[in-house]
């Protein structure tokens, strides 16, 4: 057995913490620099620019932003520093972390370049937002393989299937990168800190087929359907393995003998042989399974998009849960709103279904716990003019969002810290807690596993009673 991973790594290449820098907390701003410096060195006659002058850049392309932050290599903020200053700072830490390389000249004059593993990481990094903004036509690379494999030349075997391999693994990563991409599309929406529910479940609804991503899969489900090519692939590339005499299968080794220069090698034909039977192996099963992929990734999406808008409706109050009346809650943000004192009836039964909603609700189904009823729910109706007011009440950029819950539990904590010398709080501990702030407590608990939240929260099987309802303890501590 191997003591250790001993075989080849990555990390035996490039700086054990080069990528601390896009892990950090101000990783954003750290790739937004490097970026730009990329950017200003590929514009330059040369490789390298002069230090001075790469700063002066920087320096004015985040002058143009505000609040922006930068931390040094513990994750602290860089305080009392001009920007040029802190630039200088972010330069010396990607040099260290092996993403800059810094010379000068007999002059003394600094300069800077990028190191060849910066260089195609941030290609890498770039072609994955390009390919988000510009996704591959599938369909050229079913289409090209076609082509290729029905006037397949014997005497450029080699070239061709070299070509059909590339062709294949483009697409075949390509579908798998879909499923991901169709998630995180869904994922963002959801995040939006910008748009409203409501107009959320427009995109979803009107506009969510529009969209370049899920166009070129509803092509390739229909008109571009590799399955139109797939037979005629799959039977000619079953033909090139006839080895018998004459067969194409020698020719193609033969072939690739030559165009390797491999008649020396006394496994020269063995090489070819398992070259060949292979990479058409390969295609085969590929083209054999395609159907499977795509049903499986119609499935995916269908169910993302599906879990997607149950979790708005959630969000927006406006369909019945599982086991409760959500019009209960709508009734008690809709009094709030119209009371002056906040001294309003306690009806929060239904606060007791929340739990958390964070990227994995898209796709899991939601458990929802009984809820503890302690006194009988009012029974009129909303009518639908009192429905539509306090759901705009409720858009994301109010006072119910999750940016301004997460500064609602964070003001909290920070006060927690500088009077008490604790670092977390819990609901039951408060003498006084009007309507508000508890429907607030129990939307940061639903918000608590979204990635943009700064603190954690769990429930610990207590409960206290409030205004005769039995309410469940929450506990909040800053990350």
């Amino acid at each position: 057995m191997k003591s250790g991973l001993n075989n080849e790594n990555i990390f035996d290449y490039i700086e054990s913490n080069m990528f601390s820098v896009l892990a950090s907390k101000d990783r954003r701003v750290n790739y937004n620099l490097l970026v730009k410096i990329k950017e200003y060195i590929d514009t330059s006659a040369e490789n390298h620019v002069n230090k001075e002058e790469i700063i002066d850049y920087l320096v004015q392309f985040v002058s143009t932003y505000v609040n922006l932050e930068f931390n040094d290599e513990d994750g602290k903020p860089i305080l009392n520093q001009n920007l040029s200053d802190k630039v200088r700072y972010k330069i010396k830490q990607f040099s260290k972390c092996g993403w800059l390389s810094e010379d000068s000249d007999n002059d003394f004059n600094h300069y800077i370049s990028l190191t060849d593993s910066a260089i195609e990481i941030l290609k890498s990094l770039q072609n994955i937002i390009k390919n988000e903004d510009t996704p591959e036509e599938y369909t050229g690379f079913t289409y090209n393989i076609y082509t290729m494999v029905k006037n397949i030349s014997l005497d450029k075997g080699t070239l061709l299937i070299e070509q059909i391999n590339i062709a294949r693994d483009n697409l075949s990563n390509s579908l798998q990168g879909l499923n991901t991409r169709i998630k995180r599309f869904l994922k963002k929406l959801l995040e939006s800190q910008n748009i409203s529910p409501e107009e959320i479940l427009l995109e979803l609804t009107s506009n969510y087929g529009s969209k370049v991503a899920f166009t070129v899969f509803d092509n390739l489900k229909s008109k571009d359907n590799p399955n139109k090519y797939s037979p005629e692939i799959i039977s000619n590339l079953e033909k090139l393995l006839d080895d018998g005499i004459g067969g194409p299968l020698n020719s193609l080794i033969l072939n690739y003998v030559v165009t390797k220069k491999l008649q020396n090698n006394p496994k020269g034909n063995e090489i070819a042989r398992e070259f060949f039977v292979n990479s058409i192996n390969k295609t085969i099963n590929f083209y054999q399974n395609i159907d499977n992929v795509i049903s499986f990734i119609d499935h995916s999406n269908a169910k993302y998009l599906s879990n997607t808008k149950n979790i708005l409706n959630f969000i927006l109050n406006n369909t019945r849960d599982v086991e409760g009346e959500i019009n209960n809650t709508l009734k008690l943000i809709k009094k709030i709103g119209e009371s002056k004192d906040n001294e309003v009836e306690l009806t929060l039964e239904n606060l007791s279904y929340i739990s958390p909603i964070d990227e994995e609700s898209t796709y899991k189904p939601r458990n929802y716990k009984n809820v503890k009823i302690q006194t009988e729910l009012i029974e009129d109706n909303l009518t639908e003019e009192e429905i539509e007011r306090v759901k705009k009440s409720i858009k994301l950029n109010d006072e119910y969002s999750r940016k301004n819950i997460n500064k609602f539990i964070m003001e909290i904590l920070n006060r927690k810290i500088v009077n008490e010398n604790k670092t977390y709080f819990e609901i039951k501990d408060f003498e006084e807690i009007d309507t508000k702030a508890l429907i607030k407590f129990f939307l940061a608990f639903a918000y608590s596993e979204s990635k943009d939240i700064e603190y954690l929260v769990e429930r610990d099987n207590t409960s206290f009673i409030l205004d005769g309802h039995q309410i469940d303890n929450l506990i909040f501590r800053g990350k």
